[in-house]
């Protein structure tokens, strides 16, 4: 099994954190740069799957997914849809593998 400690994402347009300027930045107080490192996947074991954030300042927000970074939505959602592309052709070589194997007796 594959545990998240991600949260649900925040689809207000108001800020839902203590940061006025990027809704999913948890830095308190006053600053100037904004983060968020709290999207992270592990095994069952511990072992870190997959990790992502953002990161922003006064040049704007780079969003990461382990060590590529983003710096426009666009970007991100052409990656994350092969993500889930190769997601699905893993479900279904488990699949395969498991049934070859079943059937191997």
């Amino acid at each position: 099994m594959v545990q998240s400690t991600a949260t649900t994402p925040k689809t207000t347009t108001e800020p839902a954190g203590p940061c006025p300027n990027y809704r999913d930045c948890i830095e308190t107080g006053p600053h100037d740069h904004h983060f968020n490192h709290t999207l992270r996947l592990r095994s069952d074991s511990g072992e870190l799957l997959a990790d992502g954030g953002m990161v922003a300042d006064e040049d704007g927000p780079v969003v990461y997914l382990r060590g590529e970074d983003f710096h426009d939505a666009a970007s991100l959602h052409a990656a994350t849809a092969r993500v889930r592309q190769m997601l699905d052709e893993l479900d279904a070589m488990a699949t395969r593998a498991f049934a070859d194997h079943e059937a191997r007796g």
